[in-house]
């Protein structure tokens, strides 16, 4: 399908937003507002759940991400069309708490996707219809959240659940042939396969094994290579049902997102892992437009894929955090806004990349963040320097980012 004209797609870090901020009075928050304003079609990541009239308990020991309704008229107010729900806080007052962050959302007109009634309902796109055209979002958790977080279809045995849209990531140890070997022998002499096997078939089973390309020991799954890693290795069915939606999407609508939230990050952060990039690929060949990912919470590359922007992570743009100040690292409060120019036919023609600072540079400077409240444009030495980092991880993907007047740009042959 095609757009009724050329038009803009602006995205940002996550909203991890607890309180209302509309009477903000420092204009450079305001600039901000005013780039989102500005997007034909503007996305962020609601990270909290909402509390509203389906109640909830808290599914946490420690920190519960909970905010009220409030939140999402301050996204609203600030030009968002887009939320994504799906994150590590949808779940955190449990079934009731996700009903009531979609009825919340939906009641506020956004186009929202991430969080269902059951499984089938949360695996499909969200659409909203604008100016410019028909736009789907479809947004996944990728975890690793305990599945009685996940969405779940009604069987004969378990009722449906209310939960997230979910890609299941496993960790696995890279062995050596040799080292692999040895540990599948002691696997295999200890017994753990045929007990496991046995206890999944409800007794003694003449079968093989579950796993033919890995060991599972005793939690703890292994596979084999030339060299030691610690990898992800996505679930195959999960990623088919996610590239299904994304095709059935691309049917019904002009422009088409897809949204990732995940916690699976590299021992260096800025680095994105393998299986990441095999999933964005994915998603746009199965019809994205844009991808968006967010949960490291700094800036990772941007790619190019096939004239579509594939933002690794987008790091912070409100982020009302409990955790003291030099908790996070300094990264963690620059972030960008980026907006997508776009033909009426989905292609990517330029990205404009513009910088902010949660609090203000000042205040980073001085390591006063007791408050926190808002992104300013940061038209200023941090500014720069926030560019050239991303101008810098970027590179890699074999982005060319061009900065000048502390403001940036790609521009897409």
């Amino acid at each position: 399908m095609v757009a009724k004209k050329d038009f803009s797609f602006v995205t940002v870090g996550q909203s991890l937003i607890k309180r209302d901020i509309r009477a903000y009075e420092d204009q450079a928050f305001w600039d901000c507002v005013d780039i989102v304003r500005a997007g034909d079609v503007s996305f962020t990541n609601l990270e909290a759940t909402i509390k509203g009239a389906h109640g909830g308990w808290p599914t946490k020991a420690a920190y519960v991400g909970v905010a009220e309704p409030v939140v999402l008229d301050n996204l609203k107010e600030f030009g968002f069309d887009m939320l994504s729900l799906a994150n590590n806080h949808a779940f955190d007052l449990g079934p009731p708490g996700v009903l009531s962050t979609m009825e919340e959302t939906e009641r506020r007109g956004f186009c929202y996707a991430g969080l269902g009634r059951d499984l089938t309902h949360a695996s499909k796109a969200g659409f909203g219809d604008l100016d410019m055209g028909r736009v789907a979002l479809i947004a996944v958790d990728g975890g690793p959240c305990p599945p009685y977080c996940h969405a779940k279809d009604a069987s004969e045995k378990v009722a449906s659940r209310p939960g997230l849209n979910f890609l299941k990531v496993a960790g696995e140890i890279v062995l050596h042939p040799d080292e692999y070997a040895a540990m599948r022998k002691i696997h295999d002499e200890l017994g753990h396969q045929r007990l496991w096997t046995n206890r999944r078939t409800g007794g003694p089973s003449r079968h093989g094994g579950l796993y033919d390309d890995h060991v599972d020991f005793y939690g703890v799954r292994m596979g084999e290579g030339d060299e030691h890693q610690l990898r992800g290795v996505m679930d195959q069915d999960d990623l088919a049902r996610i590239t299904a939606s994304i095709e059935d999407a691309k049917k019904e609508a002009d422009f088409v997102v897809v949204y990732l939230h995940h916690h699976h990050w590299e021992a260096e952060w800025e680095d994105v892992p393998d299986w990441h990039r095999d999933f964005a690929h994915a998603c746009i060949d199965a019809g994205a437009n844009a991808y968006v990912s967010h949960g490291v919470p700094i800036l990772l590359g941007l790619e190019i894929y096939k004239q579509a922007p594939i933002f690794y992570s987008l790091g912070n743009f409100i982020f009302h955090s409990y955790n003291p100040t030099g908790w996070f690292h300094t990264d963690a409060w620059c972030s960008v806004i980026a907006t997508c120019d776009f033909a009426a036919s989905g292609k990517l023609k330029k990205v404009h990349l513009d910088p902010i600072c949660v609090g203000g540079s000042a205040a980073l400077a001085a390591e006063d963040f007791s408050y926190r409240e808002a992104p300013h444009l940061s038209r200023d030495a941090k500014g720069i320097e926030t560019l050239e980092r991303y101008a810098r991880v970027s590179a890699e993907f074999g982005t060319k980012i061009e900065i000048k007047d502390a403001a940036a740009s790609v521009t897409v042959g």
